[in-house]
């Protein structure tokens, strides 16, 4: 498979399975990056982010529940900006 950076998400197959994997509770955005982030952060509340490379902005989500104030991601591949597109409207 020829796929670069974020073309990679691009790749149905491989996108479906990054979601499914995202969706399992222990999955390891949740569990591994998230808490070294917010221990690097600290409080965010009333911060603004940018998220360059957001994947489906998950974290970005968290990041407003939270506190913060503004969040912008930005990704390179088109999968995984629906898939952010669809978690801001989203309650």
């Amino acid at each position: 498979m020829a796929y670069e950076g974020a073309k990679f998400y691009d790749n149905a197959g491989v996108f479906e399975t990054y979601t499914r994997l995202r969706e399992v509770p222990e999955n390891a955005n949740d569990t591994l990056e998230r808490p070294v982030f917010l221990e690097l952060l600290g409080d965010v509340g009333g911060l603004r982010f940018l998220d360059i490379g957001c994947g489906d902005a998950a974290f970005g989500k968290h990041l407003l529940a939270s506190g913060a104030v503004a969040y912008l991601g930005v990704d390179g591949s088109k999968n995984m900006v629906a898939a952010a597109g669809k978690r801001g409207r989203t309650p």
